[in-house]
């Protein structure tokens, strides 16, 4: 798998030499026949260097590491680190409960992360993925609690730890304080994340609803509102997001527009009637 990469560039290069000599293709003029040839033969050459140069790749997404990385963590961290072995067999754990998150088995994808923190305890993964499944059948206490505890984990770098802030001040909105005190300090600390996470990742979609949901929960509508709704635009005319309905529903409550709000609470519920968000959200509305 790892080298399905490198071994298609140096397949497309085998055939490139096959069919024009290297001379061929080194003293080809921009304006002859073989140009194009040998700007395609670089192209691959250099592509082929750079997947193999062991370093990590900065994305939105956690950083990927390269081909040249994940061949040195096969061939040599495993040997001389033995804990790398667990970390690859905890993928399969992972994998699992990872394939019943997206079926909606939440308890089955906890049977999976459970099982795989048994084995791996200091796992990032598998903590991870029983928050999230935590969240999605409604235990946000626990999710929350878990996340929070990631913020300490040594394999949190610094995109992890923005996604964490983004995840905790989320579940912060969910939960239901037992007191005014409680409330004012869930909202503070989802005020706080949420405004990290987006300072650092502002192109991201779900870190920009998530900031967007916290300013309308804080009744700051004029800051929240326009950014929902620039996430509906950039995803085109049939965008379609959850979280953004529910608090442009929310938002419309807020400012006593009762039809306004129920159909963009309408629209979520038929992106996802079982929604703990939309749950949250629609019963925060009617309380209005």
């Amino acid at each position: 798998m790892i080298l399905a990469g490198p071994f298609v560039h140096l397949l497309l290069l085998g055939l490139l030499l096959f069919w024009k000599s290297p001379t061929e293709l080194y003293e080809a003029k921009w304006t002859s026949g073989p140009v194009l040839a040998s700007a395609f033969g670089l192209a691959n050459l250099v592509a082929l260097a750079c997947h193999l140069v062991p370093t990590y790749v900065a994305t939105s997404s956690p950083q990927v590491p390269t081909d040249g990385m994940s061949l040195y963590m096969l061939l040599f961290t495993v040997y001389a680190d033995k804990s790398a072995v667990f970390r690859f067999c905890g993928d399969y754990f992972y994998g699992e409960g990872g394939c019943c998150l997206l079926e909606k088995q939440l308890d089955k994808a906890l049977e999976w992360f459970d099982r795989g923190l048994e084995f791996f305890p200091g796992s990032f993964g598998m903590p991870f993925g029983k928050a999230i499944a935590l969240f999605e059948r409604g235990d946000f206490a626990q999710s929350r609690q878990i996340w929070l505890q990631l913020l300490e984990h040594p394999d949190t770098h610094q995109t992890r730890r923005n996604m964490l802030y983004c995840l905790i001040a989320r579940t912060d909105l969910m939960l239901e304080p037992e007191s005014p005190l409680d409330e004012a300090k869930y909202l503070e600390e989802a005020g706080r994340f949420s405004a990290e996470a987006f300072s650092n990742l502002p192109w991201m979609r779900d870190v920009k609803t998530v900031r967007a949901a916290v300013l309308i929960e804080s009744g700051e509508l004029d800051e929240g509102e326009p950014i929902l709704r620039g996430v509906l635009r950039d995803l085109g005319k049939n965008g379609l997001d959850l979280t953004c309905f529910c608090y442009l529903g929310l938002a419309a409550a807020k400012l006593g527009n009762a039809r306004d709000s129920q159909g963009w609470l309408d629209k979520a519920r038929q992106l996802d009637p079982d929604s703990k968000i939309l749950e949250t959200v629609a019963r925060k509305a009617a309380k209005l």
